[in-house]
């Protein structure tokens, strides 16, 4: 399973993701960053996509939840694993 991930120290805020991908990808009103809302069908384009190289979407073996959840795979968000 790929899990994406978003750098708020290189992220601009230029909200490309959020408009190419709004079931992953949301800006967040208190910082303007983009966030990761969801991992669902998530893709090696999503990164590609950043004119900055802020996304990453890499191999994970714990759960399909966005990228704050710590749950080491023992998910309990109701996202799908």
């Amino acid at each position: 399973m790929k899990k994406i991930n978003v750098d708020e120290t290189t992220c601009i805020g230029c909200g490309a993701c959020a408009a190419q991908y709004p079931e992953n990808f949301d800006l967040d009103p208190s910082t303007g960053l983009s966030k990761v809302i969801s991992n669902e069908n998530a893709s090696e384009d999503m990164a590609d996509l950043c004119p900055i190289g802020a996304i990453h979407v890499e191999e994970s073996e714990s759960c399909n939840c966005t990228e704050n959840c710590e749950c080491n795979g023992n998910c309990e968000c109701n996202n799908e694993n």
